[in-house]
């Protein structure tokens, strides 16, 4: 066991004096950009970019220009980046020479298999033309009558749950046991029965604690390609058990829990498609859901064109992890806005009464849920403001030049107009700072305005151009790895919203909620005994 230790620290060390050396033979372009003060040699700023609390660092490092140098371990200069232009190159333009960094694909591969955000080049490619017609509109469609019936479970558990009692609810709770049967109904074609009373899921469980056990951890992400190279995953998962490290052994526990359910599920479908007959085989051949039509997809495709195994497994993991904490957070923290803004929430519960009354016991389409202008403009706004995932990483793989939008100030004065890239530089593509850019949104930028969505988009927003594929922010990203599942997010958001608002009333906590930071944001009681676990406590009446 001592041997590996030594191996993981030479290791370490090694990367640290390659690091050093790049700093001090290479001279970084970057160095004379403007950003924060290094504080530590070892870890630079990586403390104050991952923590809890590290919202006010992103701010003040987007106030000091769309371009600016932070560092990593050993005083590793990366990029943080905000302006459109250069994003432009790095998401779209020039996709393929700026990938996602080496650490972060390993740790994708370790979590969730081999899935599309764990791959690259052609196998990337193959894995999206096969996955992209079942995130269509079209597909969508076929959806919507599931998906209010998962709303209609939500509120009958909700109505249950509060009946009779004064007493707040976890929003934050139902909202993420409401995500979880959404992408199991609807992307596996398998119910985890969250919603049924006295539901106490052990994967639900799990799948809510990964992402948080993981974030702790991740700048130590970085040494994973080095450590994987020496040490193959079998004897890694041993070298765990015994290591004294509990953050790693806990998320050990919680990806072995997810991965042998999420086998079971897929292996079950997949045997039960190739018997082809029986009653199970017609519910499946007749299932509008995700797995299971790319499933039927995957088979019946040519040798050449099938994805093996290992790929398809990962596609699932992954459909239930991009679609889980992601809108469970963005769901929970709509809610939360419209409880501190009654006017709002008054004013889409008239919206949404109307569209009810007219259709009466009709459950609505597609279309009728897409036509509601308010619903759109309050997850629109929400989604802008308070972007999920605050922020992704990638790497350039060769030398290049991007240009920015908005010329900065560099240290010695002079204006910098393009930005050398140099191989393997690392850079932070700042989602959220770059979605609050007051010269691109004005100056209320920082502030939540729904019906800034009613009217047209001054021209600093249309002019930008920002590289996103979903209304003009970089919430989702852009280019071939942006979140594929997107539409499926916002359906499942307008469905849940169409039904709890015309059927509750939300209202503010009595307790400070506060949202960290993290891999996913998340909202906790401030100054409560358990204020790292996530919760959103909230009033719920019956109207």
């Amino acid at each position: 066991m001592f041997d590996i230790i030594g191996i993981c620290a030479l290791v370490l060390a090694l990367w640290g004096l390659q690091k050093f050396y790049n700093r001090a033979v290479i001279k970084s372009v970057l160095r004379n950009l403007p950003g924060p003060s290094n504080p530590s040699f070892i870890v630079g700023n990586l403390k104050q970019l991952w923590n809890a609390d590290a919202f006010p660092f992103h701010q003040e490092i987007a106030d000091m220009g769309s371009a600016v140098k932070v560092h990593g371990f050993f005083g590793d200069e990366q990029l943080y980046l905000t302006d459109p232009r250069a994003l432009h190159h790095v998401l779209v333009k020039d996709q393929e020479i700026f990938e996602v960094s080496a650490n972060n694909l390993e740790i994708s591969r370790l979590l969730w298999g081999n899935g599309l955000v764990a791959s690259l080049g052609e196998q990337h490619r193959r894995q999206r033309k096969m996955l992209n017609p079942l995130f269509s509109p079209a597909h969508l469609r076929t959806l919507v009558p599931v998906f209010i019936t998962i709303a209609e479970q939500l509120r009958d558990a909700l109505t249950r749950h509060i009946s009779g009692s004064d007493n707040e609810i976890d929003v934050l709770e139902w909202c993420s046991k409401a995500a979880l049967e959404y992408i199991g109904i609807g992307g596996l074609g398998y119910s985890f029965e969250t919603l049924k009373e006295g539901a106490n899921n052990a994967y639900s469980n799990s799948a809510k604690n990964l992402l948080p056990a993981v974030f702790p951890i991740a700048p130590l992400s970085i040494l994973l390609p080095y450590i994987t190279a020496v040490i193959s995953p079998d004897f890694g998962r041993k070298l765990v058990d015994v290591l004294p490290f509990p953050t790693l052994r806990n998320v050990k526990n919680i990806v072995d829990m997810i991965d042998e359910t999420s086998r079971m599920i897929y292996e079950q479908r997949k045997q039960t498609i190739l018997r082809g007959d029986g009653e199970e085989y017609d519910q499946v051949a007749n299932g509008k859901d995700i797995m299971t039509t790319l499933l039927r997809a995957n088979l019946a495709s040519d040798e050449k064109d099938r994805l093996p195994d290992d790929q398809m497994f990962g596609q699932m993991n992954l459909l239930i992890f991009a679609a889980y904490d992601t809108t469970s957070s963005a769901l929970a923290r709509i809610l939360h806005l419209l409880s501190d803004n009654q006017s709002v929430q008054d004013e889409l519960r008239h919206e949404i009464k109307e569209m009810h009354i007219q259709l009466g016991d009709v459950t609505p389409s597609y279309d009728q849920l897409n036509s509601l202008p308010l619903l759109d403009s309050v997850i629109r706004e929400t989604l802008r403001l308070y972007a999920p995932v605050p922020f992704v990483l990638r790497t350039a793989c060769k030398d290049v030049v991007i240009p920015l939008r908005t010329p900065t100030i560099g240290i010695d004065g002079t204006i910098i107009h393009d930005l050398p890239i140099r191989k393997n530089q690392g850079i932070f593509v700042g989602i959220t700072m770059a979605n609050r850019n007051s010269a691109i949104w004005g100056p209320d930028a920082a502030e939540w305005k729904p019906h800034r969505w009613l009217k047209p988009l001054p021209h600093s927003v249309t002019d930008a151009r920002i590289p996103g594929v979903y209304s003009n922010q970089l919430t989702f990203i852009g280019g071939s790895r942006a979140c594929i599942g997107f539409k499926f997010s916002e359906l499942e958001m307008k469905a849940v919203l169409y039904m709890l608002m015309h059927n509750f009333k939300f209202e503010p906590s009595k307790s400070e909620i506060i949202w960290k930071f993290g891999t996913v944001m998340a909202p906790s009681v401030k100054g409560s005994p358990e204020e790292s676990t996530p919760r959103l406590p909230m009033k719920i009446t019956v109207i």
